[in-house]
């Protein structure tokens, strides 16, 4: 990530960068033994970044806002694997690979310091701010394929939608006794509206036992 001023004046500067938004990173294993021995595995990987471009500008009052126009892009990868620990060869696996790619937009506003506002001379430099992180609908490329000890098949290739909820973080610092900086952040993002080809996604229920027993 890269800033610089561009008018002291009336405090507008430019920034731009490339940043992750999201990391997955899970692995999960679940042993049984019945009908026969056989073990499931769940893993995740890959995550969501975004290249930026943004600005700020200095408002009357001391207030200082900013914009920056973002794009969006990953690689999704969620694997469901069964194998039959009495068979070395004998195993099942899907994958669902999503690739989302869009625009959205990022607002910020902080306040001048208020700790004039304060009856005391042990906190100086309050400040409040808030930012708001719009991501629109990205287009996402989505293939799920799946493999077995007898080949692979893609059972699924095309486009679709990712929504993801819009993300609100509210936050306050200040220095106490010209020694400690103190902060804290409040963030909320409603992940219930998370729509993956506009449904909600669910656990992984791809996994078929011999005996017709869903997993």
């Amino acid at each position: 990530t890269i800033a610089f001023p561009v008018s002291r004046l009336y405090g507008i500067t430019a920034s731009a960068g490339l940043v992750p938004v999201s990391n997955i990173s899970y692995e999960i294993s679940e042993s049984y033994e019945i009908p026969e021995n056989y073990e499931i595995n769940y893993t995740g990987s890959g995550g969501l970044s975004k290249a930026f471009l943004g600005t700020s500008y200095r408002l009357p009052f001391g207030l200082v806002m900013g914009a920056g126009a973002d794009y969006y892009f990953g690689n999704l990868i969620y694997k469901s694997r069964i194998d039959f620990t009495n068979s070395a060869s004998q195993f099942s696996e899907y994958e669902n690979r999503y690739n989302p790619r869009g625009f959205g937009a990022t607002f910020g506003l902080i306040s001048p310091d208020l700790s004039s506002l304060i009856d005391t001379n042990n906190v100086t430099d309050l400040k409040i701010g808030a930012v708001v992180s719009y991501f629109g609908s990205l287009e996402l490329d989505t293939i799920i394929t799946a493999r077995s000890s007898s080949g692979v098949d893609t059972i699924f290739s095309g486009d679709g939608t990712m929504e993801i909820p819009l993300r609100f973080v509210a936050g306050v610092s200040l220095v106490l006794n010209e020694k400690y900086l103190i902060s804290l952040d409040y963030a909320m993002q409603p992940w219930s509206e998370f729509l993956i080809n506009n449904t909600e996604p669910v656990s992984y229920t791809h996994l078929t036992l011999p005996t017709n027993r869903e997993v």
